[in-house]
């Protein structure tokens, strides 16, 4: 409920269907009643009036003319407020600000106790060692600590599931008094362990063969010391001629290995024995080939100056 349907409901006034009130609306009108806006007017100014008879505010000039549509009327002079009345507006004023502050105080109040009663009050006795213990105990963050922990569980996890006997296996082997005694291997130990020491053990003896065998390997190559050694390349010395150098032995190369060649030519034609018998050519045959040259010697050297040549536009 708001304050104007606080201040409008009439004294007395007990209509269901407002529906019950709050606490906090009990506590403010526990010793008093509800007043209307036509006597909170009145506790004012000293009576409630009516729109038609209310006055106007101290501020508004003393007289005024009642229009009648063209101007004209009577002037009707209005009573001034009084002292008192002026006293005891302003005191109505302060009340109505001091009931409001009185409740604003039993709110606060109301919802301090609420905290209080809401909040725990136990505070436990600490030994100071176990507080020393704590810290020196604490390593890394929360969520450091959080994943050691997943990290351990699983850990634990994977060691009950190695340990766990399944009933279907009834196979029960014969252990010395020395195995029974021992550590049981992971899985890790099983899996990655075994294999990596099988890598290790290749490695060790691969080293081992290759010492025996540079144990026989005593030649030691005479090394010249003489500071006039130079080298086949000469970079150093002369970088710019390398690539001259390089192609002058390149065509040695070609040289020779065309000599080669043909040498193993010849070696391979000497079983060659064959020696085919031909007829000559008759003269006239030879005539029409000798003519034919000529005409396509010439056509050909046409063809080249007529690609040659401009074109003439006209």
């Amino acid at each position: 409920m708001n304050v104007v349907d606080r201040l409008s409901k009439p004294v007395g006034s007990n209509d269901p269907s407002q529906g019950p009130l709050s606490l906090d609306e009990e506590q403010y009108f526990d010793d008093r009643g509800v007043m209307d806006v036509a006597s909170f007017m009145g506790s004012n100014s000293g009576g409630y009036q009516t729109p038609t008879d209310r006055r106007r505010p101290s501020s508004a000039p003393r007289d005024r003319r009642n229009s009648n549509g063209n101007g004209n009327g009577n002037t009707q002079s209005q009573p001034e407020e009084t002292e008192e009345e002026r006293e005891a507006r302003r005191q109505s004023f302060q009340a109505f600000l001091g009931r409001q502050s009185q409740t604003i105080l039993r709110k606060d109040k109301k919802t301090e106790d609420i905290i209080r009663s809401s909040t725990p009050s136990f505070h436990p006795d600490v030994n100071p060692k176990s507080m020393k213990i704590v810290r020196q105990s604490r390593k890394g963050t929360f969520m450091d600590r959080v994943q050691q922990d997943v990290l351990r569980r699983e850990q634990t996890t994977t060691k009950l599931a190695a340990k766990s006997v399944d009933p279907n296996h009834t196979f029960h082997p014969e252990l010395s008094s020395r195995g029974a005694h021992m550590r049981t291997r992971s899985i890790y130990e099983m899996s990655r362990g075994d294999l990596h020491k099988k890598e290790t053990n290749q490695r060790i003896l691969r080293l081992k063969t290759e010492q025996e065998e540079l144990k026989n390997l005593t030649f030691q190559p005479a090394i010249n010391q003489s500071k006039n050694a130079r080298s086949s390349l000469q970079l150093l010395d002369n970088p710019g001629g390398f690539l001259e150098r390089y192609t002058i032995e390149q065509k040695q190369n070609e040289i020779e290995r065309n000599k080669l060649l043909e040498e193993k030519m010849l070696n391979e034609m000497k079983d060659c024995t064959f020696a085919p018998q031909t007829k000559e050519c008759p003269s006239y045959i030879k005539r029409i080939a000798r003519s034919l040259s000529v005409v396509k010697a010439a056509k050909l050297n046409e063809g080249s100056n007529h690609n040659s040549e401009k074109p003439q536009w006209k």
